[in-house]
C-alpha cells in the first residue's frame, strides 16, 4: 500500500505531461497485469474461478420447451449478466424487453430448444422463421448462462438446432450478433457461416445444403430431445 501512496504522491509532485503518463503507465500494469503480490490474487481467484466452471458435470438434457415452460425461458433470459445480453441481442437490454421478448417467442411460433437442468433453463437455442424470404429462411439465436460458459454446450446447441432447421425444410439460416462477439463468430465458422458486417452488426448466413448430417444428425432433427454429452 504504501508502495501506491509513493507512486500517486509522484505523480502529483511530477511536472510534464510525458512523466506523468510513465508512472500512470507503471502503475495500471502493476494493478492489471497480476506481476507482483498486490494483482496476483485477483488472477488466482478468476482462474480458479473458471478451473471450477470447467469442472461441473452437465447432467441435464437439451430439449424443445413446451409452451407451458415460458416462465422457464423468461427467467433462463433474466438471469443472463450484462455481456451475455449484449452478445445475445446485440445492445444493452432491460428486464422489461426479455419478458416481452420471451413472450413473442413462443406466440410466434419459435421453435426453442433448452438445456433443463434441474427444473431449470440454462441455456436455450431458438430458430425464428424469416417469411419474407422466397427460400425457406430461418434466424438462430442462442444464449448460455454465464457459469456454463466454454464448456462446448453452445456448440452441442448449435449442432441440434441445424439438424431440426434441416428437418423443417429450411435451407438457409442467418446468425445476426455484434462484431466483437467473437464466440459466435468462431462458431458460425466452425458449421460453414460466411459472415459480412453491415451497419455494424455481423450477419453470417449458413447454407444448410452445404453441411454434412450424417443419420444421428437426422435423428436429432427428428427428436432433439435426450441427454446432452459432456464435452470433450
Amino acid at each position: 500500500m504504501r508502495f501506491f501512496c509513493a507512486l500517486m504522491s509522484a505523480m502529483h509532485a511530477v511536472q510534464g505531461v510525458h512523466a506523468q503518463f510513465d508512472i500512470a503507465f507503471l502503475l495500471h500494469r502493476t494493478i492489471y497485469r497480476g506481476r507482483n503480490r498486490v494483482g496476483e490474487p485477483f488472477f488466482q481467484e478468476k482462474r480458479a474461478m473458471d478451473k471450477r466452471n470447467s469442472s461441473r458435470s452437465l447432467s441435464g438434457v437439451v430439449r424443445r420447451l413446451r409452451p407451458s415452460e415460458l416462465k422457464l425461458f423468461r427467467e433462463h433470459l433474466l438471469r443472463l449478466d450484462h455481456e451475455s445480453r449484449r452478445d445475445r441481442f446485440n445492445g444493452s437490454i432491460n428486464d422489461g424487453f426479455l419478458q416481452d421478448y420471451a413472450t413473442r417467442c413462443f406466440a410466434e411460433g419459435a421453435t426453442v430448444l433448452g438445456y433443463v437442468e434441474d427444473g431449470r433453463v440454462l441455456a436455450a437455442a431458438e430458430l425464428h422463421e424469416q417469411p419474407h424470404f422466397e427460400t425457406p429462411t430461418g434466424e438462430i439465436a442462442f444464449s448460455v448462462e454465464r457459469d456454463l460458459q466454454h464448456r462446448g454446450l453452445g456448440s452441442e446447441l448449435f449442432r441440434r438446432l441445424l439438424a431440426h432447421a434441416r428437418s423443417l425444410g429450411y435451407t438457409q439460416l442467418s446468425v445476426t450478433t455484434h462484431p466483437q462477439n467473437d464466440r459466435m463468430r468462431a462458431l458460425a465458422r466452425k458449421f460453414n457461416a460466411h459472415l459480412s458486417f453491415q451497419e455494424g452488426e455481423t450477419v453470417g448466413w449458413i447454407e444448410l445444403d452445404s453441411i454434412p448430417f450424417d443419420e444421428a444428425d437426422r435423428q436429432i432433427g427428428l427428436d432433439p430431445g435426450r441427454f446432452v454429452r459432456e464435452a470433450a
